[in-house]
């Protein structure tokens, strides 16, 4: 796939999300934009490295694990508890998708009984919860900007080195 099909095709998807929008309470815009905005986000970090991504997948050999990570995202309230039905549901998904890999994402947290299920299962899921989700916001720069830089100076004692 070209550069000029990939942004064409990210063109398109974010064309769908102007539709979507629309179609939603002003309140529900988040749960639906949240995933396009953090998508669109990677796709600008990792721009830089598109063609060796691609170049690295088509030397891989084609027996090799390619099964689709599928990745729920939901902005709840800071109170609420993901718990087990959710996961539950989101496990069903992946299974009747045929896929085995996942990540859920909330702006909350989980609750014990739901991350004891997801250690059951077969499927490999990662839970990524308000706090982490800060965590690697800040790490990557996703929707957040400095507002101070300090810096902290110390003695470089090379310098007064005798030499």
């Amino acid at each position: 796939m070209s550069n000029d099909d990939i942004k064409s095709l990210g063109s398109f998807v974010w064309s769908i999300a102007e539709l979507l929008r629309c179609d939603f309470k002003q309140s529900e815009n988040g749960k639906v934009i949240l995933p396009f905005v953090v998508l669109h986000r990677l796709d600008c970090i990792l721009e830089g490295t598109k063609q060796a991504v691609l170049d690295m997948a088509a030397s891989l050999p084609a027996d090799m694990d390619d099964d689709a990570v599928y990745i729920q995202a939901k902005r709840d309230e800071p109170s609420y508890k993901v718990g087990r039905p959710d996961l539950q549901r989101f496990v069903g998904s992946l299974t009747g998708e045929g896929a085995t890999k996942g990540v859920f994402v909330t702006t909350s947290d989980f609750s014990r009984d739901a991350v004891l299920y997801v250690e059951k299962v077969q499927h490999r899921i990662r839970l990524i919860n308000g706090q982490q989700l800060a965590g690697l916001m800040i790490q990557y720069g996703v929707g957040v900007r400095a507002r101070s830089t300090y810096t902290i100076n110390s003695v470089d004692e090379d310098y007064f080195a005798e030499g």
